[in-house]
Order: C-alpha cells, then structure tokens, then sequence
C-alpha cells in the first residue's frame, strides 16, 4: 500500500491546502487558500486547534502531513488543519478577520520549528485513499469525516469509475 511514498521535508511556505479536501462540504467550491482557511476556522475548529499547538509547542509526535506534488509545490492530502494552523502561526496566512484578534502570539523559536514540515510524500492522491478512509472512516484513529465529507468522498470516488 506504500509503495512510492517518501518522507521529505519541505518549506512550510510550498505547502498548499487542498480544496478537495474532504471535511469540506460546500456547494460553492472553495478555490483559494483563503476561502479553505476561513472554512476550516468555521466549521473544523481550527481556532482552537492553533492555541493548542500555541501552547504546548510544535507537536512532534504527531503524524507527519501526507502531501503530493503538484506543479513545483505540494498540496497537504492529509493535514490540512495542522498546515493552515502552522501557515496562520507563522504569519504565512492571515485569518478571516473574524478571528483577526484570536491568532495567539508565539515565540520566534516555534516560528522557526513550523517552517519546515517533515512531511510524507504520496505518488498520487489515488495512493492516499486507503489511508485516509483507514484513518477517517469508522473506527479509525482520527477524528471522523462529518456524514456529508465521507458520503462525498464515496460519491466523488464512485463517479470517477473507483
């Protein structure tokens, strides 16, 4: 199943949130990095999720991101959260400006750690869908996709003959 994945680390900075990604649940489609983070603050928690890592410290032990190349940069398959809070964190994203007043100030050190992101590098997002649903779906270790995300990801998986 992993067959062609790499780990790699890479620049926070060519890290790009995905649209497809499947906690997403949108008629309109979310076709900017802007439009994905003010989602994730307003309905993924992505609020509460940056004071956590602001402070406890960069979580090391958590899973590194799984990324696929697209173009000269990467696109975050899964990890879209951890990255955008990193982004928000490090000053690479600003929030919606909702939550202009919410981002917690950190030290330069953490900055610093946030910037390169050990990441694991997929062939292709076809590669990642085991993963993911292993992950998401069920009793997975993650926290679930939400009714709509995962009937989706099936539908979305379904039309495209999988």
């Amino acid at each position: 199943m992993y067959a062609g994945f790499k780990l790699v680390e890479l620049k926070l900075g060519d890290i790009d949130l995905d649209e497809k990604n499947p906690r997403i649940v949108s008629q309109t489609p979310l076709t900017t990095q802007g439009a994905i983070l003010a989602y994730l603050y307003e309905h993924e928690e992505l609020e509460a999720f940056i004071k956590r890592i602001a402070s406890d410290g960069h979580n090391v032990g958590a899973e590194r991101p799984y990324v696929i190349k697209k173009g000269a940069r990467y696109v975050v398959i899964e990890g879209n959260t951890r990255i955008a809070a990193y982004k928000v964190l490090t000053g690479l994203m600003k929030p919606p400006k909702d939550y202009a007043e919410t981002v917690p100030n950190v030290s330069e050190n953490l900055k610093k750690a946030l910037l390169n992101v050990g990441c694991t590098l997929a062939p292709d997002r076809d590669a990642l869908m085991p993963v993911m649903a292993g992950a998401h779906f069920g009793r997975g270790d993650k926290s679930q996709w939400g009714y709509l995300g995962s009937r989706q990801t099936i539908y979305n998986e379904w039309k495209a003959g999988k």
